[in-house]
């Protein structure tokens, strides 16, 4: 009984987890209803959106109409870390599957905010807007 104790009190002690914000800060601040008052297309330039945004997370460039694509993400990412290699059954099962770590990471991502802004550089003006939330015109 000691020893089954001891060994739940020693496995809540070495789980951990950790929280680390990724991605665009400013995206992060946002709210569908904010980005959608302020970035309009035909009407935002990219200076404005740059302003607004930030730096984007990638841009591409779209060789059909030579029109740029910027991305924006930002995301919560949890890691939760549980001894794998802590009880004599999980030890062989680690070596037999290739982890071999006394200790993995288990990866979740949440609050994901998604925002593509698709822009003309002939005229340097937003053309559209879409975001992973409604995913209206997503290209």
């Amino acid at each position: 009984m000691k020893k089954t104790i001891l060994c739940l009190m020693l496995a809540l002690t070495t789980v951990g987890c950790s929280v680390t914000h990724e991605g665009s800060t400013k995206l992060r601040e946002q709210t569908l209803n904010s980005i959608e008052s302020k970035i309009i297309a035909n009407k935002t330039t990219k200076n404005q959106v740059r302003e607004i945004m930030g730096e984007p997370t990638k841009i591409t460039q779209q060789q059909s109409d030579l029109s740029e694509i910027w991305f924006y993400e930002s995301y919560d990412k949890h890691m939760n870390y549980t001894p794998v290699a802590m009880f004599p059954i999980t030890l062989p099962l680690a070596i037999v599957f290739g982890s071999g770590k006394l200790v993995s990471p288990i990866q979740e991502n949440k609050n994901v905010k998604q925002l593509r802004v698709k822009i003309d550089t002939g005229t340097n003006m937003v053309t559209n807007v879409s975001t992973a939330v409604t995913q209206n015109n997503w290209y």
